[in-house]
């Protein structure tokens, strides 16, 4: 590895909270739940030509749109992907596909709702998935 390969990855990481992700290589997707008042966030973080690691969020909420509290699962998974026609990825073995920033903007590719995720942060859908990150992580710092 020369040293520009090496000062490339240095800058390009950014840790937070305990999770280490490639700014432009982080995918989201919600699973739709049965159970109400609970829905789950995922965040596929990928390095290269693999998924590194799966991060899930399960949001438990009241009928009054409050958060009452949100669990995290990490999970190293290192397993490989396939990239659609507008750049979403497939994990291998998922029926997911996992959206980039701008794809999961649209409605079309979410399960949750817009009053879901403006139960989160007015902003939640116009966010980075970086930036979607970091607020979750927020909120898992802030509710007790």
């Amino acid at each position: 590895m020369n040293i520009f390969s090496l000062l490339s990855l240095v800058f390009s990481l950014n840790i937070n909270d305990g999770t280490q992700a490639v700014n432009s290589n982080i995918y989201v997707y919600d699973i739709s739940s049965k159970i109400l008042g609970h829905s789950t966030i995922c965040f596929a973080l990928v390095n290269d030509s693999v998924v590194d690691k799966k991060i899930v969020y399960d949001v438990y909420f009241s009928a009054q749109n409050k958060i009452r509290r949100i669990s995290k699962t990490e999970e190293l998974i290192n397993v490989s992907y396939t990239v659609d026609v507008d750049n979403n990825i497939r994990i291998k073995n998922s029926i997911y596909s996992a959206y980039t920033s701008e794809n999961f903007s649209v409605v079309e590719n979410r399960f949750n709702s817009n009053r879901f995720y403006k139960m989160l942060d007015k902003n939640f859908i116009n966010m980075t998935n970086k930036q979607r990150l970091e607020c979750i992580e927020r909120l898992l710092n802030q509710i007790p």
